[in-house]
């Protein structure tokens, strides 16, 4: 297998937790709101040092290793290569691949060659439509309103409580599950009309979901949808969007939400703080300024890096607390209105 393969198959084998494991790497917990696991270094005790995402691409953040080696992203090889060259200086790409082979049991072909990859390119997409009449996407699953046979389509009154107002509920159709307990938030296509949805999102209501051990959020109704192939409120958002002149990326459902209960309907959430090539695409496709805003707790090294994605293709800019008002994993979006249009305001220019 090549290395697109490769990473295809541990994806899809849920063989990531099985790889940390051999490498030596600890207190392994796995995130199925936002689809990524964490995990401490072999040689750390920072139980959240290690981030690697569960999807395709199997991207990887190491908050307490330089492990880019001069690339401008890193996956779940670049980490193994790392970790491998702590021992053997002289492990490369190549032997990587070779020990994933060997241990996943496949077979693996001498003849192999790196495939370039261009998942950090995110022009990919469009070189590949000059060059090809036909072009091979993820084909994404989209319903009608039959998803909502069992939701009460009136919201919570913990929404309320949260700024998140009537009004905002009614525009994404945010509703409640008595029998799984949970507030549902629907995940609208963005490309597509009112009545496109992709699938379900549920957010427990249970105060004691950790002490009970019970999932914060999942998927509802059996429909399971690639997060990563969407941004949530670019459906409800984008005549706003389109109107500003630009887009505020954050991370989560709800800052959308709370931002729309304000007035503003110009944020879309990508589901984590980090961007997939799609999500990438869809952003440059707006043809407006892209603005960052990631949580608290993201680094400004990783937000830098998100904007390098759109640096010289749209205009890019970020929101960084430089003053201290936010606690440890705030939004911006968890500010008052005043004070986010003020670090609105003072937003940062990646150049």
């Amino acid at each position: 297998m090549d290395i697109v393969d490769l990473k295809k198959f541990i994806y899809e084998n849920n063989k990531v937790e099985d790889i940390l494991l051999d490498l030596g790497c600890h207190s392994i917990k796995y995130n199925s709101y936002k689809n990524y696991f964490t995990c401490a270094n072999p040689d750390g005790d920072n139980a959240v040092a290690v981030v690697i995402y569960n999807d395709d691409f199997l991207r990887c953040n190491n908050y307490t290793r330089n492990i880019l080696n001069g690339d401008d992203i890193s996956d779940l090889l670049t980490l193994i290569t790392y970790y491998k060259k702590q021992t053997n200086i002289k492990h490369k790409l190549r032997n990587t691949v070779v020990y994933l082979h060997d241990f996943l049991n496949l077979k693996y072909d001498k003849r192999y060659k790196k495939k370039t990859e261009l998942t950090h390119d995110p022009l990919a997409i469009f070189k590949k439509i000059k060059k090809e009449s036909k072009v091979e996407v993820t084909e994404l699953e989209v319903h009608g309103d039959e998803i909502f046979h069992d939701i009460i389509p009136l919201p919570h009154i913990d929404l309320i409580r949260e700024g998140i107002m009537p009004w905002t509920c009614t525009r994404f159709n945010i509703g409640y599950s008595s029998r799984h307990k949970r507030h549902v938030f629907p995940h609208r296509y963005w490309a597509g009309d009112d009545n496109s949805y992709l699938g379900l999102i549920g957010r427990t209501a249970i105060e004691e979901y950790e002490f009970l051990d019970i999932a914060k959020y999942k998927p509802l109704g059996g429909y399971n949808f690639p997060k990563g192939m969407n941004l949530y409120g670019l459906n409800e958002n984008y005549d706003t969007i389109q109107k500003a002149g630009y887009v505020v990326v954050v991370e989560g459902e709800k800052s959308v939400l709370r931002r729309h209960s304000r007035g503003d309907g110009t944020c879309v959430a990508a589901g984590c703080h980090t961007l997939t090539d799609e999500q990438v695409r869809i952003l440059i496709s707006l043809d407006v300024e892209i603005i960052i805003a990631w949580d608290k707790d993201i680094s400004l090294e990783e937000i830098k890096n998100t904007c390098k994605r759109f640096h010289k293709i749209r205009p890019v800019s970020y929101l960084y607390d430089k003053w201290g008002i936010l606690d440890e994993t705030d939004s911006p979006c968890d500010l008052t209105d005043e004070v986010y249009k003020i670090m609105l305001q003072y937003k940062i220019k990646y150049e």
